[in-house]
């Protein structure tokens, strides 16, 4: 690791997996797919009017439609690329399209009251320390507890905003903005190719439907309901079934629409952010909040998903309870 913190080598890895597969796949899709339309108009030309006078504008026309299927092709292929290296070099928000791709919206007057008083303690919290703030902070209305840092853009869950572990969670992601992680997750994000999005979400749409212990007892009222552990059950073969068909759905997406990069570099890039995720906790002990951090690990369980096609990228709460017991 370099010492501005971020993984060149692993980044460049992932940046060129991404352009000769994922960018090379979209850029021949996107071919395939053009082509049958200018086929057509040329073939209206052709036999529509006399082919000795049709050619010249025949030539013309087609001329135009490939360099313009060119330049769209590169669009499509390449864009996401160019623009995640931008990101990477610290250029980028991340409150464009990737507040649309999070379905994000405006804090009510309320909720920046709240958030502004809850910033302002931690601030004060910091005393003579500098402190990073954010570009703009967005709501994603959803119960679960959790905020990402994309860029330098705060996304906070409704959720959260209720939760007595506001601040301590606020102050984490204080702690990712003042080690500038924003930017390496925003370029990750934009690996992927911006329609992609509504497919992802509808795949993990697809995942989540998939059936629990909770659900087979109701509809299995012979199941014994004095049993503690029922994780078994989840091992059917329905519930393989979706596991299957949700990594194969994720594949498809991103070898086609950016990502398969991160998903197969997904454990170098893990062991990177959860020393990240140390190093923000370390900000949080800093401020004087460091038993509040271990009551929230004691009773959550830490969630992030901002990095499509990469999961379970946190060290285990457990782990980071005892590095703040050993602090």
């Amino acid at each position: 690791m370099t010492s501005d913190n971020k993984p060149h080598g692993l980044y460049i890895l992932t940046l060129a997996i991404e352009l000769f597969i994922s960018g090379s796949a979209r850029f021949t899709l996107y071919w395939l797919v053009a082509i049958i339309p200018t086929a057509a108009i040329v073939g209206v030309f052709f036999f529509t009017g006399d082919a000795a006078l049709s050619m010249p504008l025949i030539n013309a026309v087609l001329g135009l439609l490939l360099f313009g299927i060119f330049i769209g092709g590169i669009v499509v292929g390449y864009a996401p690329i160019i623009f995640s290296l931008a990101a990477y070099l610290g250029y980028g928000s991340g409150h464009t399209l990737t507040r649309y791709a999070l379905g994000a919206r405006e804090p009510s007057t309320r909720e920046n009251e709240q958030i502004y008083e809850m910033r302002k303690a931690i601030l004060e919290g910091a005393g003579h320390k500098e402190m990073k703030g954010f570009s703009g902070i967005f709501i994603i209305d959803s119960p679960i507890e959790y905020l990402y840092l994309i860029g330098t853009t705060l996304y906070i869950s409704s959720g959260s905003l209720r939760s007595q572990h506001f601040q301590v969670l606020l102050a984490h992601e204080t702690g990712h903005a003042d080690n500038e992680d924003g930017a390496m997750i925003l370029a990750l994000r934009r690996l992927v190719f911006p329609l992609s999005y509504i497919f992802i979400a509808n795949v993990r749409d697809f995942s989540t439907a998939r059936p629990n212990s909770r659900e087979i007892v109701a509809e299995r009222p012979n199941v014994p309901t004095n049993i503690p552990d029922l994780s078994g059950l989840d091992s059917q073969p329905a519930t393989v079934f979706f596991s299957i068909v949700n990594s194969v759905l994720f594949f498809i997406l991103s070898f086609a629409g950016g990502g398969l990069g991160v998903w197969i570099t997904s454990g170098l890039w893990a062991k990177y952010f959860r020393e990240r995720d140390y190093l923000a906790d370390k900000t949080v002990v800093e401020l004087s909040m460091k038993d509040e951090l271990i009551d929230y690990l004691e009773q959550k369980r830490f969630y992030d998903t901002s990095v499509p096609f990469m999961q379970n990228w946190q060290p285990a709460n457990e782990q980071r309870i005892d590095w703040l017991l050993l602090d």
